[in-house]
């Protein structure tokens, strides 16, 4: 039998490998090689690009659901064996896989700086999420969400800055309420990096006492005694207002009487 054959379009003698197979032909092989055809039929395709496109989006469309139900079951009952061809392909493959990862992210780097500058919040959202470890589409929106709401530090009311402040002062971040809980949307809010760093792993009571512990030392190493307590609700977390003190329970003031 022979092992070559000429391609009736380039006219070039190759092996038998280098043809597709056809069942009606004499010996089994198609009369043009492989290249001819492939090259014929990107051709045809060029010349068709918006039609077969249409075509093929049309016909995904239809069948949207039966083409991802066909390829959750196929997953399923072929798992190791694509898990194994994928490890093989990244083993036999793993410069141009390195080459093509490092192209993607230069022709990238430009797109990433146009989008930092389009849409700062929206960034700084998806890498604080991320960088605190939180997942999930929702926690994501509750994020940005606030962060779009959020434009003063609650604490101190400096202006936020989103984008650009790298770790300034001023710069947004995401804060426990309280650290003892979870990272749930109802118990974070975002503070400036300063506010952020003074107030690190207190919880909110534990800052209080903190702020306390300041009015103190600034007082000349004094705290409200007996005779400075709030009269009304009794708490000593009285701090010096004018000529008097103002109760930071219940907001009562009550006038200096040292």
């Amino acid at each position: 039998m022979m092992d070559r054959k000429t391609c009736i379009k380039c006219g070039i003698e190759k092996p038998l490998s280098d043809f597709y197979t056809r069942k009606g032909a004499k010996d089994g092989y198609r009369n043009d090689c492989k290249q001819c055809v492939n090259v014929r039929g990107h051709e045809r395709y060029l010349s068709r690009q918006e039609e077969i496109k249409a075509k093929v989006k049309s016909y995904y469309l239809a069948n949207q659901e039966k083409k991802i139900d066909y390829a959750h079951d196929y997953y399923k009952t072929n798992k190791e064996k694509i898990a194994a061809r994928q490890v093989a392909y990244n083993a036999a493959n793993k410069e141009v896989i390195a080459e093509r990862k490092a192209a993607k992210y230069q022709a990238d780097t430009a797109k990433r700086a146009a989008y930092r500058i389009a849409h700062p919040k929206m960034y700084w959202a998806e890498r604080t999420v991320g960088h605190h470890r939180l997942t999930g589409k929702k926690i994501r929106e509750d994020v940005l969400a606030m962060a779009e709401q959020t434009t003063h530090c609650p604490i101190c009311q400096c202006e936020l800055k989103y984008s650009g402040a790298g770790t300034a002062w001023h710069s947004a971040s995401l804060d426990r309420k309280l650290n003892d809980q979870s990272k749930s949307i109802d118990n974070i809010w975002i503070v400036c990096r300063r506010c952020n760093t003074t107030k690190l792993d207190r919880s909110m009571e534990e800052m209080d006492e903190w702020c306390l512990q300041w009015q103190k030392a600034r007082q000349g190493g004094r705290l409200a005694d007996e005779d400075e307590k709030c009269d009304k609700c009794g708490s000593i977390r009285t701090v010096r207002t004018g000529d008097g003190r103002t109760c930071l329970v219940c907001g009562h003031s009550v006038k200096e009487k040292w």
